[in-house]
C-alpha cells in the first residue's frame, strides 16, 4: 500500500511541477518554485532529485514566486514577465498580453497586480477584476508589425504601440473617444443617444448630441450652450444640461444669485420692533 501511495505521489509531482526539471522530471537546480496549478510550492532541494510539493492553504491558498500567497498569479513564476511602460497620465491600465493582470501607473511607475481568483478578468469598464462573460471578455493585443498601433480587443479607448512584435506603449483616450490606429489620434464616437461633453477643445460651453437614426449609425451634432449679453452658460456633464454662470470667475457654481430681498424685509421688521420696544419701555427715541 505504501509503495502505491509513493507511486501516486511521484506521478503527481511529475505531472504538476514546473520548476527546473529535466525531461525525466528530475530537479536540475536547487529552487523554490510553484506547481503547475499554482496551488503548491515545489521544492527542489538538490540536483538530480524529485521535487517535493508543499500545498498552500488557508488565507494563502496560492503559490506566487515560490511562496504561498493570498494573491493569485496565473503565471506563478514562469519566465514571462514583460515590462510595462507607463504613459505620462496616471491611471489603471490593462496588460496587453494577459487579461488577468493590470497596472496602476503613478508618476510613470508601474505597480502590477493580478486578479486573485481563476475565472476573473480585468475590466477596463470597472477598472477591477470581474467574472469573465460575454459582457466582460478577456482582452488582448495582437501585434501585426513594428511601429504600428493596435487597439485593445475589448475597449477601443486603449491602444498599444508595437515594436519587435511586442506591445510596449499604451495610449488611453477620454471617455466617449476611441483611438484611431491609422491616424494615431483619439476620435469621438457615440455609444448611446444623449448629450456628452465635447473634450476636443477648451470650450466648456461646447457639447455633442448623439442621435441614433438608422441601425447603429449615429448622427453627431456639435452644439454650444447660450452665451450672449444676457447670460453665459456651460455644459454640465453631471446633469447633461446647460448651466448659467453667475460668477464670471467661477464656472463651477450651479446656484443662482442669492436673493436678499426677503431677508432684508425680515431684518427691517425686527429692527423696527426692537426700536419700538426701547421707546415704549425706556422712553428712548432713536430718531
Amino acid at each position: 500500500m505504501n509503495h502505491l501511495i509513493s507511486a501516486v505521489v511521484i506521478i503527481s509531482l511529475f505531472a504538476f511541477v514546473q520548476c527546473y526539471l529535466d525531461l525525466n522530471g528530475v530537479c536540475t537546480k536547487h529552487e523554490m518554485t510553484c506547481s503547475k496549478t499554482c496551488t503548491a510550492v515545489a521544492y527542489c532541494h538538490d540536483d538530480g532529485v524529485m521535487p517535493v510539493l508543499l500545498d498552500c492553504y488557508g488565507v494563502t491558498p496560492y503559490c506566487n514566486l515560490g511562496k504561498c500567497s493570498n494573491s493569485y498569479n496565473p503565471y506563478c513564476n514562469q519566465a514571462y514577465n514583460p515590462l510595462f511602460y507607463c504613459p505620462e497620465e496616471d491611471g489603471t491600465y490593462p496588460d496587453p498580453l494577459d487579461c488577468t493582470r493590470f497596472h496602476i501607473c503613478l508618476n510613470r511607475t508601474a505597480y502590477t497586480s493580478y486578479c486573485n481568483q481563476p475565472g476573473l478578468v480585468f475590466s477596463t469598464e470597472t477598472l477591477s477584476c470581474v467574472k469573465e462573460s460575454d459582457q466582460h471578455q478577456c482582452g488582448k493585443v495582437m501585434c501585426l508589425g513594428n511601429g504600428t498601433w493596435v487597439s485593445y480587443s475589448t475597449d477601443e479607448k486603449y491602444a498599444f504601440l508595437c515594436e519587435n512584435s511586442t506591445p510596449i506603449f499604451v495610449k488611453r483616450c477620454n471617455e466617449s473617444h476611441v483611438f484611431n490606429v491609422h491616424t494615431a489620434k483619439c476620435e469621438f464616437k457615440c455609444n448611446k443617444e444623449g448629450l456628452l461633453p465635447d473634450l476636443s477643445g477648451d470650450d466648456p460651453a461646447s457639447y455633442i448630441e448623439c442621435s441614433l437614426l438608422y441601425g447603429r449609425d449615429y448622427i453627431i451634432t456639435k452644439r454650444s450652450c447660450p452665451d450672449d449679453d444676457r447670460v453665459t452658460s456651460y455644459f454640465d456633464p453631471n446633469t447633461s444640461q446647460c448651466v448659467a454662470i453667475y460668477d464670471q470667475h467661477d464656472t463651477t457654481t450651479h446656484s443662482p444669485p442669492i436673493k436678499y430681498n426677503n431677508n432684508l424685509k425680515k431684518i427691517n421688521m425686527f429692527a423696527m420692533q426692537l426700536l419700538k420696544l426701547f421707546h415704549d419701555n425706556f422712553g428712548v427715541n432713536f430718531i
